[in-house]
């Protein structure tokens, strides 16, 4: 049996985020990647092997272009990026505590243990800070920002009185479809 979707609101996501923040050890890398990870997920729609897969050259900080380049099915995207997106990446990438050198082939998102981040690790820590920020059951999962992203974007069309029909090929183009 597949659980439905659960749609994130912006106070849930505020608690969660904060609870991520003080994941142990406090001020510590693994609290600075699970928050911008999940940040990313948030505003993206991202899948998390998705993110988990992207390396440092994935981001034109200039065009404020992340390049997907291991989509699901092998495909390939280029997303266009708040500027406010691109300078929280780019201050990930370039964080002191960063634990591997930031080379182009390098990993987006790497754990304390100088590798990638793993989708076992990124998990654990997204599900302690989901429990930590007591979101009333059920409680969220990574892909649940993928369908808040959809929804928030359709929402979006009819409140700003465009056709939700126009939109749906290029969303789904962005969410990788």
């Amino acid at each position: 049996r597949r659980r439905q979707p659960r749609i994130v609101s912006s106070e849930e996501m505020t608690r969660w985020l904060r609870a991520a923040h003080d994941l142990p050890p406090l001020g510590g890398w693994r609290a600075v990647s699970i928050v911008t990870l999940l940040g990313l997920l948030w505003v993206t729609g991202m899948r998390i092997g998705e993110a988990l897969a992207l390396h440092v050259d994935a981001l034109d900080q200039a065009h404020g272009i992340l390049t997907v380049v291991r989509g699901k099915f092998g495909k390939s995207r280029a997303l266009p990026l708040h500027p406010s997106t691109v300078q929280a990446l780019a201050c990930y990438i370039d964080h002191p505590m960063r634990p591997i050198q930031a080379s182009a082939a390098s990993p987006i998102f790497a754990s304390t243990r100088r590798r990638r981040l793993s989708q076992a690790a990124a998990q654990a820590g997204i599900d302690t800070a989901a429990r930590a920020a007591e979101i009333s059951p059920p409680r969220p999962r990574p892909h649940d920002l993928r369908h808040t992203f959809a929804i928030s974007r359709l929402a979006a069309c009819y409140a700003e009185g465009r056709d939700p029909q126009a939109m749906l090929p290029i969303l789904s183009t962005y969410l990788g479809h």
